[in-house]
């Protein structure tokens, strides 16, 4: 028996785009890059987003220079979040 695996697509800008996939890239999230009518599209399951820190940079080709503030946690199953 296989799951399905559903998701709706939310239309951002191009440079937000860019910047999310260049560091889900940088992270080694390739596994969450799906086609959608010949586009890209990335299955965010699990991934929340914040405010960096002001010293990282996107340039307009979709480089980033600085950290990449990715950090992973996990469900601790108490209602908590760890590292």
């Amino acid at each position: 028996m296989s799951a399905t695996h559903t998701y709706v697509i939310l239309e951002i800008s191009p440079r937000a785009f860019a910047e999310i996939h260049g560091k889900l890239v940088r992270a080694g999230y390739q596994h969450a890059f799906h086609e959608d009518d010949g586009k890209v599209a990335i299955d965010m399951h699990g991934i929340a987003v914040k405010a960096e820190e002001e010293h990282t940079t996107v340039w307009p080709d979709g480089s980033i220079t600085g950290p990449v503030p990715l950090t992973f946690r996990r469900n601790l199953g108490s209602g908590g979040y760890g590292k």
